[in-house]
């Protein structure tokens, strides 16, 4: 074979091959980190969507993050949400926004999951007749965030 090829013809394969394998463990890897959470993009989160016919919160990778980073409290407040607009890639960036259906401008929650690491940010909104309160939280600092995200949530 190597008679057939050559040596660069074979050292070419062997970079081709490099390169479709290195590529297929990518992508594999980034499908997996948030399993696959790209599919809801222009869809609500609470369709079933793919070949479990789940949930975006429903992932096991997002819904494993829910207890970790909520407390009870919050985690319950984020569950009533139960209006979701559909999800939108700002970047690497999937944002997700839920209020409650009642009442969208006293409460709503917005996720945001960064597509290239294991990043999520949680943010809580409470509108009252004296106070706007917002809670980030996060598994980084929100100012990593790029500035359009955090301008985006009207963050200071």
């Amino acid at each position: 074979m190597i008679r057939f090829l050559g040596l660069r013809g074979v050292a070419f394969i062997i970079l081709v091959g490099m390169a479709l394998t290195t590529g297929t463990a990518h992508a594999a890897t980034h499908d997996t980190l948030w399993g696959g959470a790209e599919r809801w993009v222009g869809h609500s989160p609470d369709e079933a969507l793919g070949a479990g016919k789940t949930t975006l919160f429903n992932l096991p990778e997002i819904a494993d993050a829910l207890p970790r980073m909520l407390t009870p409290l919050k985690r319950a407040r984020f569950v009533s949400y139960s209006q979701a607009e559909k999800v939108m890639q700002v970047g690497q960036f999937l944002v997700i926004t839920k209020c409650d259906p009642r009442d969208c401008e006293g409460g709503s929650a917005v996720v945001i999951i960064d597509t290239q690491s294991a990043n999520i940010w949680f943010v809580l909104k409470a509108n009252d007749a004296q106070d706007v309160s917002r809670c980030w939280i996060g598994t980084e600092n929100y100012r990593v965030l790029p500035g359009a995200l955090q301008s985006l949530f009207n963050v200071d």
